[in-house]
């Protein structure tokens, strides 16, 4: 995963496509914006994916193996 500076959420200027009740249905980004989300969220996912496999290949006593030991 490389290091690069991400764009505080706060900072993203989002602007809202609204219905004509004014309830907003589409939001407009900055392409630049947008690729950094997306490259954020491909982290957040990488990061996910990564403790998924740690902890399947973590070692687990057995049920009977804890109890034997008891």
């Amino acid at each position: 995963m490389k290091k690069k500076n991400l764009v505080a959420l706060s900072a993203i200027k989002a602007n809202f496509i609204v219905d004509a009740k004014g309830k907003k249905k589409q939001v407009v980004l900055d392409i630049e914006q947008f690729e950094e989300l997306l490259e954020t969220l491909e982290d957040y996912y990488d990061i996910a994916q990564a403790a998924v496999k740690k902890h399947k290949a973590a070692s687990c006593d057995s049920l009977e193996n804890v109890k034997a030991q008891s």
